[in-house]
């Protein structure tokens, strides 16, 4: 369990690399089994553990899906939103080690 922090600066289509070097006291720190992750920013936040990413996802407008409901769609490659930047996002991961 601990904390992410995302910078103020862009954010890449695909996501944002995802370690836990130096988070957590592990000999398989960069092959989790699974892991959760949760902020109260009102953003989904999500653990591609295949390509080591860390993908913020965004609710759109329904008006924008012609009214239709709409999946979250992953965020633009531009800067990270100020309230992802400011939220305190919590993980919770479980190593291959423990489980």
């Amino acid at each position: 369990m601990g904390t992410i922090a995302v910078a103020a600066g862009d954010y890449s289509t695909g996501g944002l690399p995802l370690t836990f070097v130096g988070k957590v006291k592990s000999a398989s720190a960069n092959n989790p089994h699974a892991v959760m992750i949760q902020g109260k920013s009102g953003y989904l936040y999500e653990a591609d553990l295949e390509n080591d990413k860390f993908i913020i996802r965004q609710q759109l407008d329904p008006a924008d899906g012609g009214g239709a409901d709409i999946p979250l769609t992953e965020l633009a490659a531009a800067a990270a939103p100020a309230a992802v930047v400011a939220d305190v996002i919590r993980f919770w991961a479980l190593f291959k080690k423990f489980v």
